[in-house]
């Protein structure tokens, strides 16, 4: 018993040493630096000053939140060829439509992408006088765009390839849809298709692409106009 207590009394000094001084650890001499390595030797904890609180950040969730999917806008120069099918079946040039395109759209996957947007290319159409009036073809294409990288070529350029459909309205500004041999005015529906390049800025937001795209008239009950078109059209895009 009483060895116990003489080896409990030689331990209760090394227990209570006291903490060395952590400050101005610069100016520390040997004995300072001595004292520590004995300190850590010791194995006793560095003891906090003042108490521990956990602290929760106000706004967050226990579970990470997912990161935001990128959003882009696309402004493009479109040039639309547009074709009419006549009663007959013969196929008609109306005209070539110049004008913008905008888009936007966002990410589903890296390779999948959504879009929806509006097109102008107003062109001039054949009436059965012989006259061409100006045409307004407004175009409000939705789909899906797939952008995939090539073998062999740096992940900052795509293969891009478009699926949709689209709806569309011819507006003879105040001519009548008799007036015309093919007559389009009104609203009409088609399915969308495009295919082309597309270049990322290095270090930047910003990437370039140039399609061809076409569309096609959308059957319908009780019928439609028949028409489809073909262009191109050269763009730049900025994601967010």
């Amino acid at each position: 018993m009483r060895r116990a207590t003489l080896l409990l009394l030689l331990l209760i000094p090394a227990v209570l040493r006291a903490q060395p001084d952590l400050g101005k650890q610069d100016a520390w001499g040997d004995k300072e630096k001595k004292e520590f390595l004995d300190y850590l030797r010791s194995g006793q904890g560095a003891a906090a000053p003042g108490q521990v609180r956990s602290i929760k950040l106000e706004g967050t969730s226990e579970k990470s939140r997912s990161p935001r999917k990128p959003f882009y806008l696309s402004a493009a120069f479109a040039a639309d060829s547009l074709m009419t099918v006549g009663g007959n079946g013969a196929l008609r040039r109306e005209g070539l439509g110049l004008g913008p395109k905008v888009l936007a759209g966002g990410h589903i996957f890296t390779w999948l992408r959504y879009y929806a947007g509006a097109m102008n290319t107003p062109f001039r159409q054949e009436k059965i006088d012989g006259t061409r009036p100006l045409v307004n073809h407004l175009q409000f294409p939705v789909g899906l765009e797939i952008a995939l990288v090539p073998l062999g070529t740096p992940h900052t350029r795509y293969l891009l390839l478009r699926a949709g459909t689209a709806a569309h309205y011819f507006d003879g500004r105040g001519q009548a849809a008799s007036d015309f041999k093919t007559p389009l005015l009104g609203w009409q529906t088609s399915w969308n298709g495009g295919l082309g390049y597309e270049w990322q800025i290095s270090d930047t937001r910003w990437r370039i692409n140039g399609l061809v795209e076409g569309y096609h008239y959308m059957l319908r009950q009780g019928g439609t106009a028949r028409f489809s078109g073909l262009g191109f059209t050269l763009g730049a895009v900025y994601t967010f």
